[in-house]
């Protein structure tokens, strides 16, 4: 009879645990599962690194890791959730992140993305995992843009999760380990463009930490957004994406990452589509197994055609 439990036991857990993922260990002894659509890739060859919460002590890997990947993978986004070592100290888990970061950009050809478009997706403790990758990330391993939910950005008493904190640097951190990990203070210029969103009802990690980091990365002049749930509480109820007023706000943010609209102006006679195939691979940074011809709408990018004197002229403007 002990066996029958433990079976149904085990039964439950994998039925729960079901997420079609390949599991891969980095050299480091973190995991990473990786979640690849089974349809067409999103057309900007983007990918996604998710870091679930835990308050640095665990792993919320199902409602933040799991739900999340799939969330990417219908919109045909490969996810990768990053198991980053947790009751550990400062540097560990930033190095876990480094270590994920490159191991996908050696295989983005096998995952059929651009290793130059691979963003971060952190939520609580993993948001100020993923903030501190953007802030402090190594050369090569910073993401191209960052979503963050309800995450701990400062490391100061009156406004971190104490937990949190105490799990990554110790009670007894010194002022300027809490000024490195407060990652508001390490914004720059060179920050990636992000996405923040945060429960006006937090209770476990105040709204002041998403401020604070919102402030500092629009004085830094980095594209940021920033979107309040009105009665949001801390892991909107255990599930973000019930929650969809933030979607619409997060959309825009991720549309306009990619919206650049290059204008090729060439006399219509005098079309040379082998040479232009050339000049606009290497201009978006394409391979070359995409074709692409004149008046096609490429990666949200639209491509225009009007009679000028003979010649391929290139006027790229991000918008």
């Amino acid at each position: 009879m002990n066996k029958i439990i433990v079976l149904i036991i085990i039964l439950i857990i994998h039925c729960i645990a079901d997420n079609n993922a390949q599991s891969h260990i980095l050299p480091s002894g973190a995991k990473l599962d990786i979640y690849l659509p089974k349809g067409d890739r999103h057309p900007s060859r983007c990918a996604m690194l998710i870091m679930p919460g835990g308050c640095y002590n665990g792993i919320v890997m199902n409602n933040e890791g799991i739900l999340p990947a799939k969330k990417c993978n219908e919109d045909g986004i490969p996810a990768f959730v990053l198991s980053y070592h947790t009751r550990v100290k400062f540097p560990v888990p930033l190095n876990d992140a480094e270590e994920a970061m490159l191991d996908i950009k050696d295989n983005a050809g096998i995952y059929r993305i651009n290793p130059e478009r691979i963003g971060v997706m952190g939520f609580s403790a993993g948001g100020h995992l993923a903030a501190t990758l953007s802030t402090l990330g190594k050369e090569g391993c910073v993401p191209a843009f960052a979503v963050l939910f309800y995450p701990v950005i400062s490391m100061y008493d009156s406004i971190t999760h104490l937990a949190s904190r105490n799990n990554i640097i110790g009670s007894n951190a010194s002022d300027s380990l809490k000024e490195l990990l407060s990652c508001y203070q390490q914004v720059a210029a060179s920050t990636p463009p992000t996405f923040i969103t945060h429960g006006k009802k937090d209770r476990t990690v105040t709204i002041k930490n998403s401020q604070l980091y919102f402030n500092a990365l629009k004085n830094a002049g980095v594209s940021a957004v920033f979107h309040t749930e009105s009665n949001g509480i801390h892991g909107y109820s255990g599930d973000v994406f019930s929650e969809t007023t933030w979607m619409d706000d997060y959309q825009r943010f991720f549309e306009s990452l990619f919206k650049t609209q290059i204008t090729v102006d060439i006399k219509l006679h005098d079309i040379n589509l082998t040479q232009l195939n050339m000049v606009m691979k290497k201009e978006l940074n394409l391979d070359n197994s995409i074709n692409i011809s004149p008046r096609f709408n490429l990666l949200g990018r639209t491509i225009k055609c009007v009679p000028v004197p003979p010649g391929v002229y290139l006027n790229q403007n991000t918008q």
